[in-house]
C-alpha cells in the first residue's frame, strides 16, 4: 500500500493536481496541494503539501503542512490544478531528504 499512496502521490506532484486526504483519526478530509515527499530523520515518509481547506488541528488553514502518509486512509486525486505557493522553497534547510517535489 505505501508503494501506491507514494506513485499516486508522485503522479499528483507532477501534475500540480489538488489532492483531498483524510487522515486516519479525523473526522473531515483536507483539500492539498502536493509539492512532494521526503523522509524524515527518523526514516518516516511525509508528504510536504499546501492545504488549502478542510480539518486541521491547528485551525490555521491555508497554511504548509507535512503529514506522514502512513496516516492517509483516504486519497483523491481531484482535476483541478494549482500555482505553487511563492513561499515554497525545496532547498530551505527544513525540507531534507527529498525523494521527490516540485520545482519552482
Amino acid at each position: 500500500m505505501k508503494a501506491v499512496m507514494k506513485n499516486v502521490l508522485q503522479a499528483a506532484v507532477t501534475h500540480q493536481a489538488v489532492c483531498n486526504v483524510k487522515l486516519k483519526h479525523e473526522p473531515a478530509t483536507r483539500r492539498l496541494h502536493p509539492y512532494g515527499l521526503l523522509k524524515n530523520p527518523a526514516g518516516k515518509q511525509m508528504l510536504i503539501c499546501w492545504q488549502e481547506e478542510g480539518h486541521s488541528a491547528s485551525k490555521k488553514v491555508p497554511n504548509f503542512r507535512t503529514l506522514p502518509i502512513d496516516d492517509v486512509s483516504n486519497l483523491e486525486i481531484t482535476t483541478d490544478s494549482f500555482d505553487i505557493h511563492q513561499k515554497f522553497n525545496p532547498t530551505s534547510k527544513m525540507y531534507k531528504g527529498w525523494e521527490f517535489h516540485l520545482n519552482k
